[in-house]
């Protein structure tokens, strides 16, 4: 056989051989309890199921056994519970975890060396739901252009969001107005930030955004004309006129390439990962109450992946 032949063979069986072609067995951990991680385990299925080289294993918290799942040998670990995740963080082991559908700043509550974990937890990554903060700053700009103002309402819980968002407005005349709070001062700041902001972008922390809150805040911001930013589709629901969400479906597609590829943790080169594929949501009732026309949701999408893809 020549030399040639021989290339020829060998770039053959390389392709063949390829990490994203060997099988993997995936352990799932979550919470029997939570309908919410069943339907994202749901459409975590829909995604692989035909993918013969990926095979996907649930375990249910109640029925967790650390030296079962270490026997079992898995490829990867996906963690959908804190008290799971807490157990995993505590091994120490040399299997990839991926840690889903959690905010950064609850994530911080079990792995407080986030949001940069690389030297402590090197083989951990948490795919969380917090999106971007150019992500955010694009939506306010595509809203309305005459926004100056932005209000943000952080504790020390979610005071990382901080330098992102100064960050992201770098090349913009936009300003930041920052209130770094304790939860318990929560409930007087939103009058300040609401009457000294042309908008307020809420950012995921539950000691500032929970169902104790929340009115208050919308209804505050209301009453100044001010327009809140949401981060879920139940605070759009409530009374935000808009923001940047990822469905289940499609955090369970991000996830999904994530494990159907292998892609190995140098792919992510940091300890969190944002959402890969998103869409935008607004409460045209409330804009409109406030005088606010703006392109329809999947226009406000496209601009902002097109910018995206840009940058």
């Amino acid at each position: 056989m020549n030399n040639r032949l021989m290339h020829m063979v060998l770039f053959s069986l390389a392709i063949i051989i390829s990490p994203s072609t060997l099988a993997a067995n995936i352990s799932l951990i979550y919470d029997a309890d939570s309908r919410y991680q069943q339907l994202f385990i749901k459409a975590l299925s829909k995604q692989i199921i035909n993918k013969p080289t990926l095979t996907l294993t649930t375990i249910t918290t109640d029925k967790l056994s650390i030296p079962d799942l270490n026997n079992s040998a898995p490829n990867a670990i996906i963690s959908l519970d804190k008290t799971a995740s807490r157990k995993l963080l505590a091994l120490k082991q040399n299997i990839p975890v991926f840690h889903a559908l959690t905010t950064l700043s609850k994530a911080k509550q079990y792995a407080s060396c986030l949001p940069n974990c690389l030297t402590s937890l090197p083989q951990h990554r948490f795919f969380i739901l917090d999106q971007p903060a150019k992500r955010q700053i694009k939506l306010i700009q595509l809203i309305d252009s005459n926004i100056k103002d932005i209000g943000v309402i952080v504790t020390e819980q979610s005071s990382f969001f901080i330098q992102p968002l100064k960050k992201a407005i770098q090349q913009s005349s936009l300003n930041l107005n920052i209130h770094l709070t304790q939860a318990s001062r929560v409930r007087y700041q939103i009058d300040d930030i609401a009457r000294s902001s042309d908008i307020i972008l809420a950012i995921p922390d539950s000691r500032v955004y929970n169902s104790s809150s929340l009115s208050q805040v919308l209804l505050t911001s209301y009453r100044y004309g001010t327009p809140v930013i949401g981060f879920s589709k139940g605070f759009m629901k409530a009374g935000a006129i808009s923001g940047v969400t990822s469905s289940l479906d499609q955090l369970s597609q991000h996830l999904a390439e994530s494990l159907i590829h292998i892609e190995p943790l140098a792919a992510h080169p940091h300890s969190f990962i944002y959402p890969r594929y998103f869409s935008v949501l607004s409460n045209r009732a409330v804009a409109k109450s406030l005088n606010l026309n703006f392109p329809s949701d999947l226009e406000l999408a496209s601009e902002i992946r097109a910018d995206e893809t840009d940058q």
